[in-house]
Order: C-alpha cells, then structure tokens, then sequence
C-alpha cells in the first residue's frame, strides 16, 4: 500500500491506545483512527512504516451499533479522547479486553488472575489535573493539547473531562489577559483541584518548589502531596484502587506491607487507614530513600 490509496476493509479489533486494526489488500496491518471493531468503512492510507500503516475513515459503509455522536465540538482536531463516540460500557469493555490481550500475550497462565474492570460513575468531569501547551507564534496564542503530529497545538477553550472547579478557573484565566500574554511558546500550564480546601492552583511549567502541599480528601482520610507530584486524575477511581488493596490485604491477613516506589505515599496511607492487621508498612520512594511508617494513624 501506498499514502492515499483508499481501500475497503472491516474493523478486526480496537488496540491499545483506541485505534482500530484492519488489514489492506496486500496484508498490511492498518490502524485507523476513530474507528469501532466490526465497523465496514472506507479507508484512505494517510502514512506508510515499515510493519504497518496508519489511514482514515472517507466513509462509513457498516457503522458499529456503539457508535453515537461525540459530544466534544474539538473532536476533529484534538486527538486526546479516543472513544467518546461511543458509549462508556462500551468503551470500558474495549479496555477491558485489551488489557485481557495484553496480560494474555506475556502471561497466558495467568488468565483465571484477571478480575472485570472496575470504572467510576463519571464518564466527563472527573479530571482533578490538566496540563495545557502553550503555541505562540508573533501575538496569536493557541492553548490547548498536543496533537497527534506532537508539533501542533489545538486551542481548546473547554475541556469536559475537567473537572467543574478546573473548568471554571480555566474560563477566567483565559480572560485575563495579563497571564494569556505572559504565556511563550513552548510553556506548559498546569491547573490542579485540591479537594480538601476546594480551591485549585495554577503554575507556568513548574510549580514553586516552596509551595503549601495539597490536602486530598479521600474515603479514608485526608493525604498530603506535593503540589508538582503524581496523584490519580480521578480521584473516585483513586478511592476504589485503596478499596481493591485494601480488601486483598485484609483477606490475606497480612502484617507487613511494601508500598515500592511510592511516590507521595498513596497506597501507603490507604493501607494505613484502611488494613487493622497491618502494623509495619515501608514506603520505598526510591533506591535511596525509605520511609518506614507504623501503622498507628
């Protein structure tokens, strides 16, 4: 196959990363963007790699009965949110398979190991964090996501992942002036909730090594993290992960717990609160540092 030549094909499977998977006449593996498995489509070849190709849809023959219309108006353009013209069961059973295929693929003995996926209520709203990139070119300023070429930048006024909170500092930031012109090219701007005092901070690139950490409410207590750190974007999901170890750990009636590589602390402080029988947690941030935490919080 060759760049823009247009075959037609069906959908054998979503992979990985959203793209669905089909194959040219001479065999070629083709991933095509927005796209259901099961669907007939048209397809125009828009790159060409060694092993596979990448194409687009020119037409939809069979769509996919999944298939609905994408509440985002800057779906054609921003290539983030790969299955929001479908449904969320349906999105998460995609996921959920996917994961089954990769587990499957490295572990084939493992398969009885796996568990149906577990998936929060809210399908939008529901990001605690967003980084935006900055694109100036002379005075005109597009704030937004990356797009698929890694180069450009979509303007992106609203988001609806974001959480309300976000949503609405965002809004006026984008009025104010004075920070949309202190804005270079190449700058990323982070917006963050924290939800135990309600209130979300914004920074240019990184935030101030001196800053007040944040305070996160979770079912099980309130956590301290940096303001830069890593923290689970929906925090509804972050309550049913503590939930899911917490209940592995209490059926096992373990006493001693290893939170490796733990970053502000996250599964260690559920385990804490969460894990009576636990009285000796270390928490191993790094090959370097350890913090050993007794279970008396």
């Amino acid at each position: 196959m060759e760049k823009g030549e247009k075959f037609e094909a069906v959908i054998e499977k979503n992979v990985f990363g959203g793209d669905g998977m089909c194959k040219a006449p001479d065999g070629m593996v083709i991933f095509v963007a927005n796209s259901l498995e099961g669907e007939r489509l048209i397809v125009e070849v828009t790159a060409v790699k060694r092993s596979f190709g990448r194409g687009e849809i020119v037409k939809i023959l069979e769509p996919s009965p999944h298939r609905m219309e994408n509440p985002c108006k800057y779906a054609k353009e921003c290539c983030n949110c790969k299955y929001l013209f479908t449904s969320f069961e349906y999105e998460n059973k995609l996921k959920e398979k996917q994961l089954r295929d990769i587990v499957m693929q490295a572990f084939p003995e493992y398969e009885s190991c796996i568990k149906p996926i577990a998936y929060g209520k809210n399908e939008l709203h529901y990001r605690n964090k967003a980084v935006f990139h900055a694109h100036r070119v002379s005075k005109f300023l597009d704030l937004g996501y990356v797009k698929a070429d890694n180069v450009s930048v979509v303007d992106i006024p609203e988001c609806l992942l974001l959480a309300p909170e976000i949503q609405q500092q965002y809004s006026k930031i984008r009025e104010n002036l004075s920070i949309m012109h202190s804005l270079r090219d190449g700058m990323e701007f982070t917006l963050r909730y924290e939800s135990g005092k309600n209130r979300v901070h914004y920074w240019r690139n990184a935030p101030d090594l001196k800053a007040s950490w944040l305070r996160e409410k979770l079912d099980c207590g309130t956590l301290s993290v940096p303001l830069g750190s890593f923290f689970q974007v929906n925090t509804e999901v972050a309550n049913m992960l503590l939930e899911r170890v917490a209940e592995v750990i209490n059926n096992q009636k373990f006493t001693t717990c290893y939170d490796l590589y733990c970053g502000s602390g996250f599964f260690a402080f559920g385990v804490a609160n969460m894990c009576p029988d636990v009285k000796n947690i270390s928490a191993l941030k790094s090959m370097s540092a350890q913090l050993n935490v007794q279970n008396s919080i």
